[in-house]
Order: structure tokens, then C-alpha cells, then sequence
């Protein structure tokens, strides 16, 4: 159920406008995965290179999301990203 959310797009002024209309957000996790794992409620991951640094808008969803129960995560590299995920899934059920 991992899925990408595609908000790194280069558009037009007119474009952006739209899609900004649209409910595009600026800074929002390019991967979610919607699924519940121990005491979280789904995981967010922002994907970076080796040497990429996470923006104020991308840091500002990554606390807001940790706030709210899910767990968001910046990620240098795909191995890092696979690293998180597989953390993530084996979870023990925090549920009654």
C-alpha cells in the first residue's frame, strides 16, 4: 500500500496555481504508507540524496506528522528508506 505522492513537479505559475487549488501542499513526505504499526498510525517518508537537506516546509510536515500520531521520517538514500520501512513493519502491535 506504499504509495508516492508526486509534489515535486515543475510546472507553470498558471499550473501551480491550480494545483495549489487543488490541495497541493508544499513540503509534504513523497512516500506514505497508510498502514497502522505498533503505536503509530501510518508512516511518511521524505526522500533526499546522500548529501540533500530537508526544507523548512518538508520540516514543519515531518514534526506535524510525528505529532499526530504517524510516524515521518527524512530518508538520505533509498537503503535508508528500506531501513525505515522494515523497522516500521516489524513492529509489535501496540493495540489492545
Amino acid at each position: 500500500m506504499l504509495f508516492h505522492i508526486p509534489n515535486e513537479r515543475y510546472c507553470t505559475p498558471i499550473q501551480g496555481k491550480q494545483l495549489k487549488r487543488a490541495g497541493v501542499r508544499s513540503g509534504v513526505p513523497d512516500l506514505c504508507l497508510p498502514v497502522p504499526s505498533g503505536r503509530y498510525h501510518g508512516l511518511f517518508i521524505e526522500m533526499k540524496t546522500d548529501t540533500g537537506r530537508a526544507g523548512e516546509a518538508q520540516r514543519w510536515w515531518v514534526q506535524r506528522l510525528n505529532a499526530a500520531g504517524y510516524f515521518a521520517q527524512v530518508c538520505h538514500g533509498w537503503e535508508s528508506a528500506v531501513a525505515v520501512l522494515e523497522w516500521y513493519l516489524s513492529l509489535p502491535e501496540d493495540r489492545p
